[in-house]
């Protein structure tokens, strides 16, 4: 696994700064601003906005068949006219409570590999502290992630689907478009 160190340092060698310019957060292509949430911070998100589950996000926009059953997997923050529902002019109206996938951008884990999106900020000078704490927050994201990938192959290992209606799949069990458990993750 890399290390905190190791990451930190090639960070620091791309260079980033956030120019809050809101790129990301804006369709600039197909889906480039399909925010992927899990189920926690949605709950964080419900807690601290006062809105529903679905206020907040969508099902993942593309979904699997099997026999008369559809699904797809997780969650997505809301859009509207091509950016993200939280984006009022330039600024994030969950800033403090964004998703894991926004706090660490333009950066992910693919594996040990640091991937890059594209980005305007990409290049900036970055100093070694900043590095250390987009590190750590990658770190934070690759482990959460890894938890919710096993949940929801736990949950499909074992699911039993009999509507014809989208359900998604998810670490809390499989769930309607609004949100409602439909078979608890056990």
């Amino acid at each position: 696994m890399i290390s905190r160190d190791q990451l930190a340092t090639k960070i620091q060698a791309v260079g980033f700064s956030c120019l809050q310019c809101s790129t990301c957060c804006r369709e600039i292509e197909e889906n480039s601003n399909l925010v992927m949430v899990m189920p926690d911070e949605i709950r964080v998100i419900m807690d601290n906005t006062g809105l529903s589950w679905h206020e907040i996000v969508d099902p993942f926009p593309y979904s699997i068949c099997s026999g008369s059953c559809r699904y797809t997997i997780g969650w997505t923050l809301k859009r509207k006219s091509m950016s993200c529902c939280f984006l009022n002019d330039h600024t994030c109206q969950v800033y403090s409570n964004r998703p894991w996938i926004c706090r660490t951008y333009p950066f992910m884990l693919d594996d040990d590999n640091l991937v890059i999106a594209p980005c305007p900020g990409i290049g900036t000078k970055i100093s070694l502290n900043h590095a250390y704490t987009i590190a750590e927050a990658l770190l934070m994201r690759k482990q959460i992630e890894e938890y919710e990938e096993a949940q929801i192959t736990n949950v499909l290992s074992t699911m039993i689907l009999q509507e014809n209606e989208l359900v998604i799949i998810d670490s809390d069990g499989i769930k309607s478009s609004s949100g409602a458990v439909v078979t608890p993750f056990l």
